[in-house]
């Protein structure tokens, strides 16, 4: 009969346990000036080599694993990086914007 407990206790414990460490979150990214998907957008949790990549309507999702205070940092080709605090949040639309915006109007002023 200890047993049983014993082993019921560890199984609560174990699953109580796993539950505790799984974080996901989800989100959007997008073009801050057509608000269009941004597909194959660089998403990484700051400090560390967790990574995934936004999918063709610019979706994504990535495990925060135990990471505290995690900020992401989303990155794409021409656009200026960003770094979002995640706190509490499990989603978070976020909107890029395309550095060559303001060097091309630049180069258009010489």
């Amino acid at each position: 009969m200890i047993r049983i407990r014993l082993l019921l206790l560890s199984v609560f414990l174990t699953g109580s346990f796993a539950q505790a460490q799984v974080r996901n979150i989800t989100g959007t990214v997008r073009d801050a000036a057509t608000n269009t998907p941004l597909p194959g957008v660089t998403v990484m949790v700051k400090g560390t080599t967790m990574k995934a990549q936004s999918n063709a309507i610019g979706n994504f999702v990535l495990d925060l694993g135990m990471e505290k205070s995690p900020v992401l940092i989303f990155r794409y080709v021409s656009y200026t990086p960003l770094e979002v605090p995640v706190g509490n949040k499990t989603h978070l639309d976020v909107q890029l914007t395309d550095c060559l915006l303001y060097t091309s109007d630049a180069a258009d002023e010489r």
